[in-house]
């Protein structure tokens, strides 16, 4: 908002009678800045394949293990306490996950 010497607002800028002169383009300074870059490629070097399958073996151990531990002590209370339940469905899965990891390799 424009305020005037009367101290009247005014709605609009006012309009200069005469072309405001052009101002000279600001040079652009070089910039030597280093920035990181990544790339991606769907190769991979055969140091590239064994440092994926160590990566996806710790990654499948620290989930075993969390869930071995945790899952342990829930069936051993629940086997003190008598409410333990066979899941055959459960253990049904868990033989053919097993046979298919199997055959994968």
């Amino acid at each position: 908002m424009i305020r005037s010497s009367d101290g009247i607002n005014s709605v609009k800028p006012t309009q200069l009678p005469y072309a405001a002169p052009k101002q000279a383009p600001a040079e652009k300074a070089e910039c030597n800045k280093k920035f990181d870059s990544w790339s991606v490629s769907t190769s991979c070097s055969d140091k590239d394949e064994e440092i994926r399958k160590a990566l996806i073996s710790r990654i499948s151990t620290e989930i075993k293990t969390a869930t071995t531990t945790g899952d342990l002590n829930q069936l051993k209370k629940q086997i003190e306490s008598g409410e333990y339940k066979i899941d055959p469905e459960a253990i049904a899965g868990s033989i053919l996950f097993a046979m298919e990891k199997t055959n994968e390799r």
